[in-house]
């Protein structure tokens, strides 16, 4: 009997002393973190997963999962759950940027393309408020990179023509709304920069016609009338 109880002595105090299995997300996570540096990437990944089946929409949770299948060379899941989460940072920095939270907004936005780093959207939201904050070098790159990413999207080069055209860089200007017009002939906003540009060039024949073909897509834009107008008393 005494030789029981002295087995079972240390016995009860190991198990006492043992951590209690992770339930939550955050344990869960934690404990794959573990894993993943001690190596075992298929026990971090089941972490990972009872992670996410408590929070099925953390990008943080999922962002990880991403991670570990990279590093076991498993390119497609890893990329399925990197566009996962950084659509889901894209979605949180549209939240906070429509709260006008502008330093949350961005910081949700750079984390996006931590994920999926030529995002066009978040790229263009970021463009955006550089912008607002006066930074017009940054969000030309933005706007530029944006461009790039996705060069089927008018807007951006109607941001990047504005731009250009506000800092008189007009050759610049031409060339972007041109492209806008190019990907959509129905770009109004584009045609006015050009009116814009041609007026500022006093090239009255060119801005008459732009204003004109801006004015077929949206009649009722006054800017359009008076820039117009404008040239029509030059010809």
């Amino acid at each position: 009997m005494f030789r029981l109880i002295l087995f079972l002595i240390p016995t009860l105090f190991l198990a006492s002393c043992s951590p209690d299995p992770p339930s939550t997300s955050e344990e869960f996570v934690q404990q794959g973190d573990r894993q993943i540096r001690s190596g075992d990437l298929l026990a971090a990944i089941g972490s990972y997963r009872m992670a996410l089946h408590r929070d099925s929409l953390n990008p943080v949770i999922i962002g990880r999962l991403s991670r570990a299948y990279e590093i076991r060379g498993q390119t497609l899941p890893a990329s399925k759950y990197a566009r996962w989460t950084a659509n889901l940072f894209y979605e949180k920095g549209g939240t906070a940027l429509h709260a006008g939270d502008q330093s949350a907004a961005l910081s949700a936005f750079e984390q996006t393309l931590e994920y999926f780093p030529e995002h066009p959207l978040a790229l263009n939201r970021m463009g955006e408020i550089h912008l607002a904050r006066g930074e017009k070098d940054r969000a030309l790159e933005l706007f530029g990179r944006s461009a790039e990413a996705n060069p089927q999207f008018a807007e951006t080069y109607i941001k990047l023509g504005d731009l250009h055209l506000s800092i008189g860089a007009l050759d610049k200007a031409k060339q972007a709304f041109g492209k806008a017009i190019e990907v959509n002939i129905n770009a109004s906003q584009a045609y006015l920069g050009l009116g814009q540009i041609f007026l500022q060039e006093e090239d009255w024949a060119a801005a008459a016609d732009s204003f004109k073909k801006a004015l077929l897509v949206r009649p009722d834009s006054p800017s359009a009338q008076a820039g117009l107008d404008r040239a029509r008393r030059h010809l």
